[in-house]
């Protein structure tokens, strides 16, 4: 020890603005669910990945009706990822 103060090392997730897993988000428009935020409330919503039977996704996803204009005014299709997720506030019996 040389005598000058020691500085607690800070983890890298940490150093600046907290960027740390915040949870799964609804896709569906206009939605602001989040599981991180809905665990800090103590909201019981449970979040649901999209269908990988094309018939039920594309069922899902005329449903949530997302889609994105682009310059040219067309619509263009919505894309799920594999993160993509939908809460249960979207379905009959959610809470």
């Amino acid at each position: 020890m040389d005598g000058s103060p020691t500085t607690k090392q800070r983890s890298p997730r940490i150093v600046g603005k907290y960027k740390g897993y915040k949870g799964d988000y609804c896709c569906v428009p206009g939605c602001t669910n989040s599981r991180g935020s809905c665990n800090r409330l103590g909201l019981k919503v449970a979040f649901y990945q999209i269908p990988s039977n094309p018939q039920r996704r594309k069922l899902w996803l005329q449903r949530i009706r997302r889609g994105e204009v682009d310059e040219h005014g067309r619509i263009v299709p919505f894309i799920p990822k594999s993160h993509t997720r939908i809460c249960s506030q979207h379905f009959i019996g959610g809470t």
